[in-house]
């Protein structure tokens, strides 16, 4: 099934696709350079927040955030269990446990009666100890960030937001991947509705606030 049809998105988009491409090209940087830093700052400046890093891949950019964080052996980090299994898998390659958390059956993001019910029995049974809650935004829907929010400060634990499926999307002018302490997204193909697919997909990291 096709979902959407690039080859008519490249024919709209052509002559500016085209002109970038070349321009490139001929500068011979491939790697890092100029249109990369215009890129994070037109990503930093679309979505609201202070600075934006790409890297390789979605999967690259949540394991980058918890890794700057310090996260690892023995910490809980909470993920809803409606999700691409990056969101976990990233959890486990840096050492850390995954707690999967159920999601609102209306809008299938976290849920956060439950966020708060995993969060006490994780403390209460004190093999982790609680770190991190990893949002995902699905279908252009932005995570009940209000309520994340204050889980988060009540028990004095970061928010990642996983923004692979939400960007885009915004409530009360606030748009997805800049709701969490570090936000991060991806351009790999299935995910992106409004962007054409590149050479080599990028991800930006987007990072807010003082953490």
């Amino acid at each position: 099934m096709q979902f959407k049809d690039l080859k008519q998105q490249y024919h709209t988009l052509k002559a500016g696709i085209d002109r970038a491409i070349l321009d490139v090209a001929a500068s011979g940087v491939y790697v890092m350079g100029p249109a990369v830093v215009e890129l994070e700052r037109m990503l930093a400046d679309y979505v609201g927040t202070r600075h934006c890093v790409s890297c390789a891949s979605g999967t690259d950019a949540l394991m980058l955030a918890l890794k700057a964080w310090g996260i690892g052996h023995g910490d809980a980090v909470f993920v809803p269990d409606f999700t691409f299994f990056a969101s976990a898998e990233a959890v486990s390659s840096v050492g850390a446990t995954p707690v999967f958390v159920d999601v609102d059956r209306e809008t299938f993001n976290i849920n956060p009666a439950d966020l708060e019910n995993k969060i006490q029995a994780t403390i209460r049974e004190g093999e982790l100890l609680p770190k991190v809650i990893m949002a995902v935004d699905l279908f252009g829907l932005p995570a009940n960030y209000p309520a994340i929010r204050t889980i988060a400060d009540n028990h004095h634990l970061l928010i990642l937001e996983d923004g692979a499926q939400g960007f885009g999307g915004a409530v009360d002018g606030k748009r997805c991947c800049s709701f969490g302490d570090i936000s991060t997204t991806s351009f790999f193909r299935p995910n992106r509705s409004d962007v054409t697919a590149t050479a080599a997909p990028v991800s930006p990291t987007m990072m807010n606030g003082p953490h």
